[in-house]
């Protein structure tokens, strides 16, 4: 595993209305979004967007950052800069193009080769992603209504994220499972400053934006944490039961394979 010594590159589209949790610098894994699930995104070489994909008149925006660890395990600081930069950490594009072709793209890459550690890389992805993306991260939030998030929901999740992180604590160094967490919940630290460092569009939470990565999830939360909440299975009649089975046990994804 690791990423010792390779420049790395995320490629992944969003909805024109919505921003993903950070895309995971793979360690030869499965790696595992905040809400548990795979992700798709691919890990290649460098990739550039195709031309034909991308109008000439889309708005687009790139930037790079610096990040460094005070000390091995410790704290992270980034700065932003140019894209074109002779040192750094990590940089991206964002292409708007979603009131054209339905979507938006986003290319964000690792340069290993400099970062201290696979850490420092996984945060500093995050963190450009943060600083090219608070407005489809703002809208993600108001398209998803979450502003009523049952309190015993929140509580779980500021519960489950401090167990998650202490188990990253404890066992990242020797187990390559807890490692590739601590690698996702890096990148969402980053992405989660990356934003913040736009202190004009910074108007959500560190939790908040956790929340956006759980939204499929925060309903069988709910069930978890809010007893009341559970629906009475004995009472329904063997056709509801199906029909709820049907419609609250699965769901759909898009994947689309890239040429390489």
């Amino acid at each position: 595993g690791g990423l010792a010594g390779q420049s790395r590159s995320v490629r992944f589209v969003t909805l024109s209305n919505i921003s993903n949790l950070p895309t995971p610098i793979s360690l030869g894994t499965g790696q595992r979004n905040m809400a548990g699930l795979l992700l798709a995104a691919s890990i290649t070489a460098p990739l550039s967007l195709p031309a034909s994909s991308v109008p000439a008149a889309s708005p687009s925006w790139s930037v790079s950052a610096l990040c460094n660890e005070e000390v091995e395990g410790g704290s992270i600081a980034c700065k932003l800069q140019d894209y074109s930069a002779s040192h750094w950490t990590a940089r991206g594009r964002f292409v708007k193009t979603g009131n054209v072709t339905g979507w938006n793209a986003l290319n964000i890459t690792a340069n290993t080769k400099s970062a201290p550690s696979d850490r420092v890389a996984a945060y500093a992805a995050g963190f450009v992603e943060g600083a090219l993306t608070p407005d489809m991260i703002n809208l993600q939030w108001r398209n998803l209504n979450l502003g009523q998030v049952d309190p015993a929901v929140q509580s779980f999740v500021e519960a489950n994220t401090k167990w998650v992180t202490s188990q990253v604590a404890e066992h990242a160094a020797t187990d390559e499972y807890w490692a590739s967490v601590g690698l996702v919940y890096a990148q969402y630290d980053g992405l989660v400053a990356g934003y913040r460092a736009d202190k004009a569009h910074a108007v959500l939470t560190p939790l908040q934006i956790l929340l956006i990565g759980m939204s499929v999830e925060l309903d069988d939360v709910k069930a978890a944490a809010v007893p009341s909440s559970r629906p009475n299975y004995l009472a329904m009649r063997e056709r509801d039961f199906h029909e709820y089975v049907l419609t609250h046990s699965h769901c759909s994804a898009m994947i689309k394979v890239t040429a390489d």
